[in-house]
């Protein structure tokens, strides 16, 4: 469970914030999932309700602030209080890739990207591993990743 999020400006990723370490099979697993929900192009409704009646709704985390509540619900998966700027379909949002992981306050912290972000993160990792590699090396980087990525999609 995550505790808090944030955007961080300086390189256009997001950060998530826990209370506990967080392996990184259990990050992968939500980065899995997170993008599954992505690739299903699920409705995304704003709602609104108050503080009681949100409560009784299955909240993924109860809101501490009162009176009438914006609640972003994502079709079959999620339910939360935001005020924030939201898409009206989950695939709008593109891939969602995990940059990195670290401790941070007896915790971990996940930095992440989404969409065109998370493509210009991969090319600049694809960049530079390619050139800390030699030419015969990215051969078999090449083949490990086609390897890794399955048969091609039809």
């Amino acid at each position: 469970r995550f505790e808090q999020w944030a955007r961080n400006p300086t390189c256009q990723a997001n950060t998530l914030s826990a209370v506990h370490n967080v392996p990184m099979a259990e990050v992968a697993k939500a980065e899995d999932d997170a993008n599954r929900v992505v690739w299903e192009d699920r409705p995304v409704a704003i709602r609104f309700a108050t503080a009681e009646e949100a409560a009784s709704m299955g909240m993924r985390k109860e809101s501490v602030r009162t009176g009438t509540l914006r609640l972003i619900d994502v079709t079959d998966y999620d339910l939360s209080a935001c005020g924030g700027t939201h898409v009206a379909r989950t695939g709008a949002i593109g891939l969602i890739a995990v940059l990195g992981t670290e401790r941070f306050k007896g915790g971990s912290r996940v930095t992440f990207a989404c969409g065109f972000r998370a493509l210009r993160a991969f090319r600049v990792l694809r960049d530079a591993v390619a050139a800390s590699t030699r030419p015969r090396t990215r051969a078999v980087w090449r083949r490990q990743v086609c390897n890794a990525t399955g048969p091609p999609i039809e």
